[in-house]
């Protein structure tokens, strides 16, 4: 067995999966509350720490 994990984001539920599958490798990680969308730009900022 390969061991991978499959996460497609652009499908409905994508980023649950996608937290899923850090819960299944052990990283730490939280729930999100708020518009994604509007909120989208800062978060993508502070990950890349343009």
């Amino acid at each position: 067995m390969l061991n991978v994990q499959w996460i497609e984001l652009r499908n409905d539920g994508g980023y649950e999966r996608f937290q899923k599958v850090l819960n299944i490798l052990n990283v730490p990680n939280s729930n999100f509350i708020g518009e994604l969308d509007i909120r989208l730009d800062e978060i993508l900022k502070e990950v890349f720490e343009e």
